[in-house]
């Protein structure tokens, strides 16, 4: 008999979707849950059934833990799903069924669902902020069940999925950072390792997700939330670059669209673009 301990434990454990949706999550959960209870051996086989010379005790321990795994499992089955399995008679025998179909199925899911995150495209005249939340739910769902994107390409599937314009702003901004990033890496010495670094240099994706937000956001007529676009980008090379190398170096070849001054301004904080004078900049502005 199931203890209400033993359903307590098994309360993190989502039932199995029938189409296979949350195989992957299922799975680890439930071996979590039950091999806790010391009895995932009845379903992965590894639990093997006494010999009728072994004796009794040994033959009614196996049968109880066999019996406490069949419950437990059953207790996360639909019934469409668990009227598949009555004909068989140990777990091991009902686990394998469940093993083979569903990571099939789970199969055409997460292709499904690779699919849509890789198509999803944003009209010219579309919500941005809207299109982005959903490219994000697609990210953490693909991610939820087992996927792996590389942060790379999580950032160009972003970049990709949004109006011609936007890709240019993102991209314009992207590349200037870039070639900031190794010209300040470049003023230090001897330093193959910087240099490598900063050719490398990418926009986080959440950076890219502000930037176009932000940029959907700006009404025609009021240009002021663009002041801070190059502080923006300053703090991209200050995570990405061992600036620390180069702290009290000014540098001229901060390279920003449509800016000719070598400061930026928000609010009353102006901060000029030499490595020294950003490090003043209060942190809330940065």
């Amino acid at each position: 008999m199931t203890t209400i301990s033993e359903l307590q434990s098994l309360s993190s454990v989502p039932k199995l979707e029938t189409n296979g949706s949350n195989w992957i999550i299922f799975q680890t959960w439930l071996r979590w849950a039950l091999e806790d209870k010391q009895v995932f051996g009845h379903l992965d086989g590894t639990a093997i059934k006494p010999a009728d010379t072994e004796g009794d005790e040994k033959m009614e321990i196996w049968q109880k833990n066999e019996t406490k795994a069949r419950q437990l499992l059953a207790q996360k089955l639909y019934d469409s799903t668990l009227t598949k399995l009555l004909h068989y008679k140990t777990v091991v025998e009902m686990w394998a069924v469940i093993t083979q179909e569903y990571s099939v199925k789970s199969g055409h899911v997460v292709a499904a669902m690779t699919t849509s995150f890789n198509s999803l495209k944003c009209a010219d005249n579309a919500n941005v902020r809207a299109h982005l939340d959903k490219l994000r739910l697609r990210y953490e769902e693909l991610i939820g069940v087992g996927v792996t994107i590389f942060a790379t390409d999580y950032a160009t599937r972003i970049i990709g999925s949004l109006p011609a314009k936007y890709q240019h702003h993102l991209s314009t901004i992207e590349a200037s950072a870039r070639a900031s990033a190794v010209a300040a890496a470049a003023a230090t010495p001897a330093n193959p390792t910087a240099i490598a670094a900063a050719k490398s240099f990418s926009i986080s994706a959440d950076l890219l997700i502000q930037l176009a937000t932000e940029e959907f956001s700006l009404p025609p007529v009021n240009k002021v939330l663009r002041q801070r676009r190059p502080i923006l980008v300053l703090r991209c090379l200050l995570s990405a670059v061992a600036l620390a190398t180069v702290v009290g170096r000014p540098t001229r070849n901060l390279v920003w669209p449509g800016t000719v001054s070598h400061s930026v301004s928000v609010g009353t904080v102006e901060a000029k673009v030499t490595w020294r004078r950003i490090a003043l900049v209060p942190s809330k502005d940065l």
